[in-house]
């Protein structure tokens, strides 16, 4: 075996070189992470210990050390015939992952008597057990498979020597031990891997559960920041500069506040700055709450904030947005101007690189396909980031994006917007994320927030001893009258902009032949491939914005992603905050007398429950039959005193430990995101671009057994009857 016989590797390589690149060698590659780590120690470490809220005295020296440890130990495991042969091409899986093995070399008693000198208490040692069997975020192994049923460490191999070698040196030890000449593990059986592991997990587990919070922290910001240093290693394995100098530069990029004014002077084009919009700047605190209707220019705010607040100057800025359209509407109303981002603002979520070419124009990234550039050590270096929530948030829960991003969140100020949306899980995620991030400044934002969820973040900041801060909506704008409950859709003007909105996307997809609307309307849900809905999102802004009749039938996504004004909204019976958000949508800009909205009760309450639509009819008759304001309809809302309400606030991040396993960050969906078989040539042929075929449908068990492209299941030709200004349906039986 051609890797057996020359060099133990850490990553495949080509097979034309004629030599290995050293940052390929396991030895390279372990040299090169242990070096980030400790780059990383020397730029970031001071801000991931202030954002967890632990002092550098004497967390500083615990941190550093373990990181390290764990850096250039963690792919120890790669020394093993199983992994060798996989990147020599062989097809038979590994029977066990690299990581589990690191950790096992760690826990053999020779290596342990050893390793466990470079540890100050058992605290640290666990911390770096746990960080390194999970710096690939697998969960821990039941059961084991592949190539046989025994598997064998390569302890014999100079690169092995010279990897233990290399460790001795990091961390200041004595001479590494004498190991057998090739270790065989028996992965299976009463007394192989699989049954120690059971045993390691428990005990893991136990000692954890006992651990004081700041160690609990500890762990976490070690597992993210290993995670962070392998992958600026990995970035450069095949260069011939491994250097990792550029980590510090790229942290310490920030917006200069010059920036984020010129941005607030563009929106507001030349206008000085409202009352209200001073008060969100200067406003002391760190958690502030900002309840806004549409329209107030509660963005700008937080944009002035950014610019003038001092717990904000010096540090990066991610505006987070529920949803992908919301994130790029934000992005392009505010950061982009025609073909260039402002004040060196990026887009991240996980459709960016298909909205950066159809809604923005901009021609393809190289960078941006590039999975480690892109969503790690891209955010490195972002000044201004407009994302998703589930970008920030997913950190908490072990995401990708969110652990990749950690050493940039840390010293990052924070802009939550419609908060409302949020589901209880992705809710109790914010709560943790405040109340175990003290560190971190906050500015949340909504147009209106049960009186339930004000009261769980007044908890959260009360037991950290700080102060809710919170700002009202501009009185001068919220007070205006803009709407009229109407019982029949009246007439209007043969100009006139209509936004119809159901529940589920089935109804939106029969409302245009109902009746109840003339005309041919657009018709905008998220049931379309994606490049599709990008259209008709376009149709549907750009009929709002233009002279002569619109009409759009749409779903919830009007809610948040859709900045249009209408003069008309006729909307199925939904939630509170939807309504509330649904009437954003009406008589929107320069209001000068109320517009009429319809209330229809749809056939189910599905995808609600029978209590959130009964409480919005007791909201409509607190509302009764006049001329309503945006103030209006949140002080309804808020005399509707709601039963106190616990929300998920498990961590996988946090709470964890010793696993380091995905956890999902909202609520479970119906829906399946697939490719239809019509596609999967086009596809195949541009795979860069896949995205932009891919469709979200309804679950159904049979999509099980499809086969699968990239991971994503395809469906047979003729299973989904697809129209591209319609949406999907399933195909009838």
């Amino acid at each position: 075996m051609k890797t057996l016989a020359t060099r133990l590797l850490a990553k495949s390589a080509p097979a034309e070189a004629a030599e290995c690149a050293e940052g390929l060698t396991l030895v390279g590659h372990l040299s090169a992470t242990s070096t980030a780590a400790r780059e990383l120690s020397a730029c970031s470490l001071d801000d991931q210990l202030k954002a967890l809220g632990l002092p550098a005295d004497p967390w500083r020296e615990r941190a550093g050390r373990v990181l390290v440890a764990a850096a250039v130990w963690h792919d120890l495991g790669k020394a093993n015939e199983h992994f060798l042969r996989m990147l020599d091409g062989s097809p038979l899986p590994q029977g066990i992952r690299h990581e589990w093995i690191s950790l096992l070399l760690a826990r053999d008693p020779t290596c342990e008597a050893w390793l466990r000198s470079a540890f100050a208490s058992d605290e640290e040692w666990h911390a770096f057990q746990w960080a390194v069997c999970g710096h690939h975020r697998r969960p821990w192994p039941d059961t084991v498979s592949g190539a046989g049923p025994c598997l064998k460490v390569l302890s014999a191999h100079r690169d092995f020597a010279e990897c233990l070698s290399h460790v001795a040196q990091c961390l200041g030890l004595v001479s590494p031990p004498v190991l057998p000449a090739d270790i065989d593990l028996r992965l299976v059986g009463s007394t192989g891997v699989q049954a120690r592991f059971a045993k390691l997990r428990r005990e893991a587990g136990a000692m954890f559960d006992t651990m004081p919070t700041g160690w609990k922290k500890l762990t976490a910001l070690v597992k993210a920041s290993l995670i962070g240093a392998d992958v600026a290693a990995s970035s450069v394995a095949g260069d011939g500069d491994p250097s990792v100098a550029w980590i510090g530069d790229s942290l310490a990029q920030c917006p200069r506040p010059e920036e984020l004014e010129q941005v607030v002077a563009s929106r507001l084009k030349g206008a000085e700055p409202r009352t209200f919009q001073v008060q969100v700047a200067e406003i002391p605190g760190r958690v502030v709450l900002v309840q806004a209707g549409c329209g107030t220019g509660k963005t700008a705010a937080a944009y002035l904030r950014s610019a003038r607040n001092p717990l904000w100057l010096g540090r990066r800025i991610y505006f987070c947005y529920p949803t992908t359209g919301t994130a790029t509407e934000g992005f392009r109303d505010y950061l982009f101007d025609g073909d260039r981002s402002l004040a060196g603002a990026k887009l991240f979520h996980g459709r960016a690189g298909i909205d950066r070419r159809v809604i923005l124009g901009q021609a393809d990234d190289p960078d941006v396909e590039n999975l480690v550039r892109t969503e790690s050590l891209t955010a490195w270096d972002t000044p201004v980031v407009a994302c998703t929530v589930d970008t920030v948030l997913g950190l908490l829960q072990n995401h990708r994006r969110g652990v990749y991003a950690w050493p940039a969140l840390a010293r990052s100020a924070f802009v939550f917007d419609e908060i409302h949306a949020y589901d209880d899980r992705l809710f109790g995620s914010l709560l943790k994320f405040i109340g175990w991030l003290p560190g971190l400044p906050v500015l949340l934002m909504s147009a209106s927030l049960p009186t339930a969820r004000l009261a769980a973040l007044r908890r959260v900041t009360d037991r950290l001893g700080e102060s809710l801060g919170l700002v009202a909506g501009p009185a001068e704008i919220e007070s205006i009258a803009r709407y009229q409950r109407s019982e029949l859709p009246p007439a209007l003007s043969p100009d006139a902009k209509i936004l119809r909105v159901c529940n589920t996307v089935d109804r939106a997809m029969t409302a245009a032949s109902d009746g109840l609307l003339s005309g041919s309307p657009t018709i905008y849900h998220s049931r379309f491939k994606y490049r599709d809905r990008v259209e008709r999102h376009r149709e549907v802004v750009e009929g709002f914005g233009s002279a002569g009749p619109t009409c759009a039938v749409t779903t919830q996504v009007c809610e948040m992603s859709l900045d249009l004004s209408a003069d008309l909204l006729v909307t199925e019976l939904a939630p509170v905050p939807a309504l509330i958000q649904r009437l954003g949508r009406l008589n929107r800009r320069t209001p000068r007398e109320p517009k009429p909205f319809v209330i229809i009760d749809p056939p189910r309450p599905e995808p609600y429950t029978q209590a959130e639509l009964d409480n919005a009819r007791v909201w409509l008759l607190r509302l009764g039959s006049g001329p309503l304001s945006q103030s209006d309809l949140v002080r309804a809302w808020l005399e509707q005193e709601g039963p106190p309400a616990d929300f998920p606030d498990h961590s996988a991040w946090l709470d964890g430990g010793p696993d380091s396993t995905p956890l999902e960050l909202r609520d479970g969906s119906r829906n399946i995101t697939i490719l239809m078989e019509e596609d999967l040539s086009a596809a195949k042929v541009r795979p860069r671009r896949i995205g932009e075929f891919l469709l979200p449908m309804p679950y159904r068990k049979e999509i099980d057994a499809w086969p699968r492209h990239r991971g994503i299941p395809v469906a047979p030709a003729g299973t989904i009857l697809y129209n591209p200004n319609t949406g999907a349906t399933w195909q009838p039986n």
